[in-house]
């Protein structure tokens, strides 16, 4: 189960442009505060006749999509309560001021490579010295199997040589 952690501390907090849908991440006034830019601009002739004065408020999102802000936002109606909310997530990473959601996906990514090829290692490694262990048994059956041949080939030899002495020194 995922630890409990505040979105507001989470390097995948993001922010929606309204007008463009771009998303950027947050910056420390909305961590602190909670609240995207809100843009004034005049709607365009066509809408209503157009020319009145128009706002228009970034939106709060997870990277991930894993929070729903805009649905915390109609129960606790605070900006800052939304993102300061317990929640239980696997994507949390502790934010680092001046990297993107990007920068800080990557940078995990590079992490769980390296524990990855780190626990590869390790466990080549193991291999490694069960080889070595194996090999040395191995070799210790190959020279005791030599050294009962060799036995064996003496034993043979001094047999021969005495069956030829016995055949050799018979008194006829």
């Amino acid at each position: 189960m995922p630890e409990c952690v505040r979105c507001k501390d989470c390097a995948f907090l993001s922010v929606r442009n309204a007008s463009t849908s771009d998303v950027y991440p947050a910056d420390e006034r909305v961590r602190k505060y909670g609240t995207p830019k809100t843009r004034l601009h005049y709607a365009p002739e066509g809408i209503g006749g157009g020319g009145f004065p128009m706002e228009e408020t970034d939106s709060l999102i997870c990277y991930y999509g894993i929070a729903a802000f805009s649905e915390d936002m109609k129960t606790l109606r605070v900006p800052e309560k939304a993102i300061s909310k317990d929640r239980a997530c696997s994507h949390f990473r502790r934010w680092i001021s001046g990297k993107t959601p990007k920068e800080h996906e990557d940078m995990a990514i590079i992490e769980q490579v390296r524990a990855e090829q780190s626990a590869f290692r390790e466990q080549e490694e193991r291999r490694r010295v069960e080889w070595r262990r194996e090999d040395r048994n191995d070799m210790r059956s190959t020279r005791i199997i030599a050294i009962f041949a060799a036995a064996g080939t003496i034993l043979s030899a001094a047999v021969a040589s005495a069956a030829l002495w016995v055949s050799l020194n018979r008194v006829p």
